[in-house]
């Protein structure tokens, strides 16, 4: 999916600001039963194009968000 966020104003006064962005994420899943057991894995895939940007949190900081990763899980029924 695509996540877009405009440009953020950093400061209660509205001085200092962080350009917006878009980024791209995709994720796999695959449900299976294994050993007679529900069996689901997952990948996902974050900031597709490796994009550097930063983001504002709401308590005045700046900071660059992380460069692409993957992110990968099991989960099994008992």
């Amino acid at each position: 999916g695509a996540l877009r966020s405009g440009p953020t104003y950093v400061d209660q006064a509205n001085t200092q600001r962080v350009d917006g962005f878009t980024v791209f994420d995709v994720g796999l899943r695959y449900r299976t039963r294994a050993i007679a057991r529900g069996l689901v894995l997952r990948a996902n895939l974050s900031n597709v194009a490796n994009k550097a940007y930063l983001v504002a949190d709401p308590f005045g900081g700046i900071y660059q968000a992380p460069p692409r990763f993957l992110t990968v899980s099991a989960t099994m029924s008992f």
